[in-house]
């Protein structure tokens, strides 16, 4: 397929720096539109940005348009392919569904920047806990979804909800919290816990679910502010889009910058139909796919409406937006789905973890670079933050560090490694093993863990996807991790070990947990 992105004016770092000048700091004469505004203090505008982070749920890096440059056709994982002939859609109408399913979010991008290289959790809570802490969520015993639902959002985090509010920002979540729900152990029902509820969190304003998921009609998981029982209204896409626009409108004439997280649960499961209008562009050959792609552009639709509400307030270029996903695609979804990265959500391999990031601030980020420095979730928080500059408490220790430096050119590298650990998705693989040795000790399986593990550094990646075997790629060659080289590098092999030893010695164990199984997966 054609992989030409001139129209969006997509440009590498390499081309980047080239046109910018990096010796004068990427903020020279030479620079691209918009970064030279960067080194103006904000007392000269008067006023710290407006901050939009809107977060997709369940989706691929490939499922956005934008990324086609990314993967090709040849590239695509065989487990794909293989689920594409099982199902009996249409691969050359879903891959071109795929470019066209987010024009609205390409906009964005193509005014803005691009990372090809951030790293989320592989599943739901895990991320969003380190997207508002800005910490390794495992700091806090958050390994998976299950650890949130037993204790929600740990007290003693201080997040990046309270930071602006404490800062003079009006703040507000509209559509998925997923840090709240509480549940004692063997219990089955879940019980919402006061002090877990965003507005104790340090939102003045909640609209939205406490939940892993909903459904997109007639949902019964809504609040409006305090108040559980909030009217559904049509399809929910829609109606969190309608929410966020007026949560906008209010906040507008405020003498206050606003913070808003939009949490669409889109394409989270179990997927609906959506409305005709935005099914009309696909004709896949299979229902379900149609309604996945619809379900996408339908998000993709709401989030233009709230750009152009910005414009049509006067207030775009004194926002700055952030888009992502909490984690890649599920086994399931169309191709590209993850593109040609191995693996899905809830597994370690760089489909399950790699997500895009796109990032947009008027006069203030280059349009249309894209950046392949090695990032993270937790990194989000401090670059808010930095933008708003707003230093964090010193009692803080924060794991993120700003992507500004590198977003404007002014740094070449950002983080040196990056570790994780927790369930691997993919249970098939060990879950009769889990069980049999969870009967043996009176536990449930969820119990013995973590499953997997990874750590990065530079390009190597040194993996356990669960197996007890691990696995070491060399992601500059080899970004499909096809190529298990770890025969050939021992000590490399030794070195990484070392860094996750210390890394995973210094987090207390999961919430859930033997502790006879975390002592023995820590002499990895």
């Amino acid at each position: 397929m054609s992989k030409n992105i001139s129209d969006r004016t997509l440009c590498n770092r390499r081309d980047f720096l080239g046109l910018a000048g990096f010796g004068a700091l990427a903020c020279g004469s030479a620079m691209l539109a918009g970064c030279s505004g960067f080194a103006k203090s904000f007392a000269q505008n008067q006023r710290k940005p407006n901050v939009i982070l809107i977060l997709a749920d369940d989706l691929g890096r490939a499922e956005v348009s934008c990324y086609e440059d990314t993967w090709t056709r040849d590239t695509l994982p065989q487990e794909g392919l293989e689920h594409a002939r099982a199902c009996g859609y249409d691969l050359d109408k879903a891959l071109e569904a795929a470019l066209k399913c987010t024009p609205n979010i390409d906009k964005i991008a193509s005014a803005g920047v691009r990372m090809t290289n951030i790293h989320m959790a592989p599943s739901c809570a895990p991320s969003r806990a380190a997207l508002m802490s800005g910490r390794y969520p495992q700091r806090s015993g958050i390994y998976r979804n299950g650890d949130i639902y037993y204790d929600g959002f740990p007290d003693q985090e201080y997040s990046l909800v309270h930071l602006l509010k404490d800062n003079g920002y009006n703040t507000a979540l509209v559509g998925k919290w997923h840090l709240g729900r509480k549940r004692e152990k063997g219990a089955s029902e879940f019980n919402f816990v006061p002090e877990k509820h965003p507005m104790s969190q340090g939102f003045d304003h909640f609209w939205g679910f406490d939940a892993a998921e909903t459904t997109y009609y007639d949902s019964k998981d809504l609040w409006s502010g305090r108040t559980f029982g909030a009217e559904p209204e049509g399809y929910l896409t829609d109606q969190l889009t309608k929410e966020a626009i007026k949560y906008i409108d209010n906040s507008s004439g405020s003498n206050k910058p606003f913070f808003l997280y939009l949490a669409y649960n889109a394409p989270h499961g179990p997927i609906a139909r959506p409305p005709q209008e935005y099914l009309e562009p696909f004709d896949l050959g299979n229902e379900t796919m149609n309604n996945i792609a619809g379900t996408i552009h339908a998000m993709d639709k709401g989030i233009g409406d709230v750009m152009e509400h910005l414009k049509k307030l006067n207030i775009d270029k004194d926002t700055l937006v952030l888009f992502a996903s909490d984690n890649g695609a599920p086994f399931g979804h169309p191709l590209p789905s993850n593109g040609n990265l191995k693996g899905y959500k809830r597994q370690y391999y760089e489909g399950g973890i790699r997500a895009p990031l796109i990032a947009r601030w008027p006069g203030r980020l280059p349009q249309g670079v894209s950046f392949d420095q090695m990032a993270s979730v937790m990194d989000i928080l401090p670059t808010i933050l930095d933008a708003a500059e707003i230093s964090p408490p010193k009692s803080l220790k924060l794991d993120g560090k700003s992507l500004l430096p590198v977003l404007t050119g002014r740094k070449q590298t950002q983080r040196e490694s990056l570790c994780w650990a927790g369930p691997n998705g993919r249970y098939s693989i060990r879950l009769g093993q889990y069980k049999k040795k969870a009967k043996e000790l009176g536990v449930s399986h969820w119990d013995i863990l973590p499953a997997g593990w990874y750590v990065r550094k530079g390009d190597w990646k040194l993996i356990d996807p669960s197996s007890g075997e691990p696995e070491l790629y060399n992601l500059a060659d080899d970004i499909e991790e096809q190529n298990n080289v770890i025969a050939e590098y021992p000590e490399l092999v030794e070195e990484l070990k070392g860094i996750f030893r210390q890394w995973i010695n210094e987090m207390p164990p999961p919430v859930l947990c033997n502790i006879q199984e975390w002592e023995k997966f820590k002499e990895i």
